[in-house]
């Protein structure tokens, strides 16, 4: 796989093996109903909204960034993640939780003790958790208003364009 695929898939690994993020308050045994998972199959554009039924839902979506020459022949590849995270109904506090635990997810989850699918596939810790906002949005086009919590994430990434 390439550099950049795995980088975002180790993302996934964390999120779904991080025991913080299991829940028995779901069909799917973990805590979100619904995930959109930005791959080679979908379509997502930066409009998805999950319905009130599929509710806490979580999207990670790629954001823009430029590579920059760390030497004469390595670049550094900034990878940032938009990360957005529904609850049903203003539900702060359970939004809190949710990000709380996406975020120690990330950081922590690995399958040996000490080094995170992150780290052990980019080398790096992720490098900056970006602003945090909470806002009222609708659950489709017309449901309920329901609480977003979005974050940006960044990864560091290597990458040897001569090789």
């Amino acid at each position: 796989m390439p550099t950049l695929t795995d980088a975002r898939n180790a993302l996934w690994d964390a999120i779904d093996n991080w025991p913080g993020l299991e829940s028995e308050s779901t069909t799917t045994g973990r805590a979100f109903q619904q995930t959109f998972r930005f791959n080679d199959d979908s379509d997502l554009g930066t409009a998805i909204q999950p319905a009130l039924g599929d509710l806490p839902a979580m999207a990670i979506l790629p954001v823009s960034s430029a590579p920059e020459w760390f030497s004469h022949e390595l670049q550094q590849w900034p990878l940032l993640f938009e990360f957005r995270l529904w609850t049903a109904d203003w539900s702060l506090p359970e939004a809190e939780a949710l990000l709380e635990a996406t975020v120690r997810a990330i950081y922590q989850a690995g399958e040996i003790a000490g080094v995170s699918y992150v780290k052990a596939t980019t080398g790096y810790h992720p490098r900056q958790l970006g602003p945090l906002t909470f806002e009222f949005v609708r659950a489709g086009d017309r449901g309920p208003k329901v609480t977003l919590a979005r974050f940006t994430l960044g990864l560091r990434v290597m990458i040897d364009p001569f090789a």
